[in-house]
């Protein structure tokens, strides 16, 4: 049988299936830790609560690693049976500034309600480091019981990741990039940061193209940041733009957050 399709994955903020209407689960970094906290969404006034934390705990007038941020998603793993797991990619900064960021990778298991990690990420033997920019993750319909995708800015580029989650040791992978390269020593815009989902536009029949937004730095520093829209079309497996993104014939930029 199919396995019931997952929660969309976001930033840190998602509606999960606990409760009757679906609580509203959000997970912030807070110095060392991460915490969590969740809206009653079946309870008059919408009450939020605090859950727990996870993280990185350090002894006092000591340094440790910080999560700078995070995505994550309620995948169709469901350790109770009915609850599927909280799955998160963290984006780290070392405790030493001169040292890249890497991603982590933790997970909630719904039987225990645990938090399980930190697991450094790696794919293809190599450790996903070198981290310039806020990493997304979603569950996607490739394979059986559906991959995690993962973009991250690194660099000038963004690389896709994926997690073959029918491989019993649930390996990871990096499969392309796509960007924005520069030749050495030359400047060139630089994504800070992307979402993305998978949508129903079936390039292939079956599997729906990737949708990005990137929020692009240009190479001059005095530039203002702006959006650019790209695509991932299922059926040539090819990443399509930049795209430069407007609205209304108004271009899309001066942003300042993601």
């Amino acid at each position: 049988m199919k396995p019931a399709p997952a929660r969309r994955g976001n930033r840190n903020f998602i509606q999960g299936n606990w409760g009757r209407q679906g609580n509203f689960e959000l997970l912030v970094p807070h110095g060392n830790m991460i915490r969590q906290y969740f809206r009653d969404n079946d309870a008059p006034g919408f009450p939020w609560h605090f859950l727990r934390a996870f993280g990185y705990p350090v002894l006092p007038n000591q340094l440790g690693p910080t999560p700078r941020s995070l995505t994550f998603l309620q995948s169709n793993f469901m350790g109770d049976g009915v609850h599927g797991n909280f799955e998160v990619i963290v984006r780290v900064a070392p405790p030493l500034a001169t040292q890249p960021d890497h991603l982590d990778f933790w997970f909630l298991d719904s039987r225990t309600s645990q938090w399980n990690g930190s697991f450094p990420l790696s794919a293809d033997g190599q450790a996903i480091d070198g981290v310039t920019g806020d990493p997304v993750m979603i569950q996607s319909n490739w394979g059986t019981q559906g991959n995690f995708e993962l973009l991250v800015p690194h660099g000038n580029v963004i690389r896709q990741y994926f997690r073959n989650n029918d491989d019993p040791a649930f390996s990871w992978h990096f499969l392309r990039e796509f960007g924005y390269p520069v030749l050495p020593n030359q400047l060139g815009p630089t994504p800070r940061s992307v979402a993305f989902f998978q949508s129903n536009f079936l390039g292939d029949g079956v599997h729906g193209n990737f949708e990005a937004i990137v929020r692009v730095a240009p190479a001059i520093a005095t530039e203002p940041d702006h959006l650019d829209f790209w695509f991932l079309d299922s059926r040539t497996n090819q990443w399509n733009g930049s795209f430069p993104l407007s609205a209304d014939g108004q271009s899309i930029d001066g942003v300042t957050g993601d």
